[in-house]
């Protein structure tokens, strides 16, 4: 249910200066985590191409399983700001952890069915499924058991530092699905940390006595509408790649496509860096309509300062920037087209992030699904007229376009408005 704003007698605490320190965690964050591409290429010139290989997509299965698994009860819990936290906190973390287990256990065997390896499931691969896939979706719930500024805190020390450095530092003694192990162990133990440091030992063990006080039915009506949100935003980044298979037949046109989706994903992870910052921030002024504002104003600028200096650099030298990416000339168009789309969605992120956590949840499903529909629209014409990369990725553009205006529609004229 979205929220109705209380009326705000005293004058609000200004938010900004906390996104200002959320920023600089982030910021901070993004350079210590440098350490992961630094162990990648460790383990390449280690242990060889084929084994990274096999690692690598195991590593990618793990990310996805948990992700699955997770389903927007992270979300749901963020939002969750009324009575019997505690209990949703834990009830989040138990359902998580069983699908995770679930789903881990079936990866285990469908992974070597489907021979998209070069070495054989050994013992350590299957325990780096089994153990990692539970610990990263109970970590993601965990992580925003804390409030404003501390979630930003733990998040950021747990996967931006502790995870990268650890992956490091225990990838020169051991093997990389061992290292793996330790660093997602490392993040798993903050987690658990902020969770216990939200609500105290004695609180968390009072509540674990009552399951039947655990409040599943609710938990889940809000995190399903924002678990598939996030999936169909998801695919909606992933699924113009297949049509470019489907439409041009060739590799290269598809590695060319490729290599400019991946220069054009800065402003994706610029995009949940944003989301990082701002989502905690909302969530804990929820009912104050003057802070609110705030934010979105805030955030939206700041924003548009990081976004839009990126794209003018994209759309001046996009030669330059394929060329350093392995990227060839055909695909000029195609970059423009997906940094402007991009772009303006990551100007437009604030609202979404907003949105999730004090509107209703079917708002932002709806958002996400008319964006995917029209995105898949598009392409599937281009598929049948026979256009080239570029109209896909116009056709991708427009759906991330129409999805981020019609969140800050909603934001606007069912939350913010409303008294």
């Amino acid at each position: 249910m979205a929220v109705a704003f209380k009326p705000v007698r005293e004058v609000s605490r200004d938010p900004v200066p906390a996104m200002a320190r959320g920023a600089t965690m982030v910021v901070l964050g993004q350079l210590a985590s440098l350490a992961r591409p630094i162990a990648v290429a460790w383990f390449a010139r280690r242990y060889g191409d084929p084994s990274l290989g096999g690692f690598a997509m195991l590593w990618a299965c793990l990310e996805i399983g948990a992700r699955f698994a997770t389903l927007g009860l992270d979300r749901a819990l963020q939002r969750w700001m009324g009575r019997g936290r505690a209990e949703a906190a834990l009830t989040g973390i138990v359902i998580a952890g069983l699908v995770a287990v679930g789903l881990a256990a079936v990866l285990v065997h469908v992974i070597p069915r489907l021979r998209l390896l070069d070495v054989a499931m050994s013992p350590m691969y299957r325990l780096m499924l089994l153990v990692g896939v539970p610990l990263i979706a109970m970590t993601n719930v965990a992580l925003r058991a804390a409030r404003g500024e501390a979630q930003i805190a733990f998040h950021v020390l747990a996967r931006s530092v502790a995870e990268p450095l650890l992956l490091l530092a225990a990838g020169g003694v051991v093997a990389p699905p061992a290292a793996l192990l330790i660093s997602l162990a490392g993040g798993a133990t903050i987690g658990a940390l902020a969770f216990i440091r939200t609500f105290s030992v004695r609180v968390l063990a009072a509540a674990a006595l009552r399951p039947r006080a655990w409040p599943v039915r609710e938990l889940l009506g809000t995190a399903i509408p924002l678990g598939l949100a996030d999936a169909l935003q998801t695919m909606r980044t992933r699924l113009d790649l297949v049509f470019v298979a489907i439409v041009t037949l060739s590799p290269s046109e598809i590695a060319m496509y490729a290599v400019a989706a991946e220069v054009a994903s800065m402003f994706v992870r610029t995009r949940q860096a944003v989301d990082l910052v701002v989502a905690p921030i909302a969530a804990h002024a929820r009912c104050d309509r003057w802070r609110i504002v705030r934010i979105l104003t805030t955030a939206t600028r700041w924003s548009a300062i990081v976004g839009v200096p990126l794209v003018l650099a994209i759309l001046i030298a996009p030669h330059t920037l394929l060329e350093r990416f392995g990227g060839a000339d055909g695909s000029t168009v195609v970059l423009c087209a997906l940094a402007a789309g991009r772009a303006i969605e990551l100007m437009l992120a604030p609202a979404s992030s907003i949105l999730a956590v004090i509107g209703e949840p079917s708002l932002l499903l709806l958002s996400a699904g008319v964006g995917m529909a029209l995105a898949l629209a598009g392409q599937m014409v281009v598929a049948i007229a026979g256009l080239g990369p570029w109209a896909v990725a116009f056709a991708s553009a427009i759906g991330m376009l129409m999805s981020s205006l019609l969140a800050g529609y909603w934001l606007a004229a069912r939350c913010i408005a409303r008294k």
